[in-house]
Protein backbone atom coordinates (compact mmCIF):
# COMPACT_ATOMS: atom_id res chain seq x y z
CA UNK A 1 0.00 0.00 0.00
CA UNK A 2 1.18 3.29 -0.89
CA UNK A 3 -0.01 6.17 1.72
CA UNK A 4 0.45 9.66 0.13
CA UNK A 5 -1.48 12.92 1.43
CA UNK A 6 -1.27 16.18 -0.87
CA UNK A 7 -2.48 18.37 2.18
CA UNK A 8 -1.88 17.91 5.97
CA UNK A 9 -2.03 20.41 8.54
CA UNK A 10 0.69 21.15 11.26
CA UNK A 11 2.74 23.05 13.21
CA UNK A 12 6.12 24.35 11.81
CA UNK A 13 8.61 24.01 14.36
CA UNK A 14 12.15 26.59 13.30
CA UNK A 15 15.31 27.21 14.24
CA UNK A 16 15.75 23.64 15.68
CA UNK A 17 19.30 22.65 17.31
CA UNK A 18 21.09 19.29 16.62
CA UNK A 19 20.35 18.74 20.04
CA UNK A 20 16.43 19.33 19.79
CA UNK A 21 16.43 16.91 16.63
CA UNK A 22 18.30 14.31 18.11
CA UNK A 23 15.17 14.25 21.19
CA UNK A 24 12.93 13.94 18.38
CA UNK A 25 14.63 11.26 16.33
CA UNK A 26 14.35 9.37 19.74
CA UNK A 27 10.95 10.21 20.34
CA UNK A 28 9.35 9.04 17.17
CA UNK A 29 9.01 5.37 16.32
CA UNK A 30 12.32 3.72 15.20
CA UNK A 31 10.30 3.00 12.35
CA UNK A 32 9.89 6.07 11.33
CA UNK A 33 12.23 8.06 8.36
CA UNK A 34 12.21 11.20 8.49
CA UNK A 35 12.42 13.02 5.37
CA UNK A 36 12.63 16.69 3.93
CA UNK A 37 9.61 17.95 1.98
CA UNK A 38 8.79 21.19 0.81
CA UNK A 39 5.14 22.98 3.38
CA UNK A 40 3.35 25.63 2.63
CA UNK A 41 3.05 28.58 5.27
CA UNK A 42 0.03 29.97 6.17
CA UNK A 43 1.21 33.26 3.81
CA UNK A 44 1.90 30.96 0.98
CA UNK A 45 5.62 30.33 1.23
CA UNK A 46 7.15 26.96 0.32
CA UNK A 47 9.72 26.49 3.01
CA UNK A 48 11.83 22.89 3.65
CA UNK A 49 10.97 20.92 6.91
CA UNK A 50 11.78 17.92 8.69
CA UNK A 51 9.07 15.43 9.21
CA UNK A 52 8.58 11.72 10.49
CA UNK A 53 7.10 9.80 7.81
CA UNK A 54 5.14 6.22 8.22
CA UNK A 55 7.64 4.59 5.44
CA UNK A 56 5.35 2.48 3.51
CA UNK A 57 6.45 -0.92 5.32
CA UNK A 58 4.27 -0.57 8.41
CA UNK A 59 0.99 0.88 6.19
CA UNK A 60 -1.50 -1.94 7.66
CA UNK A 61 -1.02 -0.29 10.94
CA UNK A 62 -2.43 2.93 10.27
CA UNK A 63 -6.08 3.53 10.70
CA UNK A 64 -6.56 5.30 7.40
CA UNK A 65 -10.60 4.89 7.76
CA UNK A 66 -10.98 7.27 10.73
CA UNK A 67 -10.07 10.96 10.47
CA UNK A 68 -7.86 13.02 12.88
CA UNK A 69 -8.76 15.62 14.71
CA UNK A 70 -6.71 18.10 17.03
CA UNK A 71 -10.04 19.20 19.10
CA UNK A 72 -11.03 15.83 19.84
CA UNK A 73 -7.74 14.52 20.71
CA UNK A 74 -7.79 17.59 23.33
CA UNK A 75 -10.53 15.96 24.45
CA UNK A 76 -9.77 12.32 24.27
CA UNK A 77 -6.29 11.98 24.52
CA UNK A 78 -4.32 14.58 26.32
CA UNK A 79 -4.43 13.89 29.43
CA UNK A 80 -2.32 9.98 28.55
CA UNK A 81 -0.76 11.73 25.67
CA UNK A 82 1.08 14.40 28.30
CA UNK A 83 1.64 11.19 31.01
CA UNK A 84 3.57 9.24 27.79
CA UNK A 85 5.70 11.97 27.34
CA UNK A 86 6.58 12.72 30.68
CA UNK A 87 7.35 8.98 31.36
CA UNK A 88 9.84 9.23 28.30
CA UNK A 89 11.81 12.03 29.37
CA UNK A 90 12.23 10.06 32.51
CA UNK A 91 13.04 7.45 30.59
CA UNK A 92 15.24 9.38 28.44
CA UNK A 93 17.38 10.94 30.88
CA UNK A 94 18.28 8.10 33.00
CA UNK A 95 19.65 6.51 29.80
CA UNK A 96 21.98 9.20 28.99
CA UNK A 97 25.29 8.38 29.80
Amino acid sequence: MHISYEEVVGILLLNLTSSELKLLDQFEDPGYDRRVVDVRTTDGKSVPARIWATPNSMADNLDLETDWHFRHFLVEDEDWYVEMCEEWVVDAAAAEP
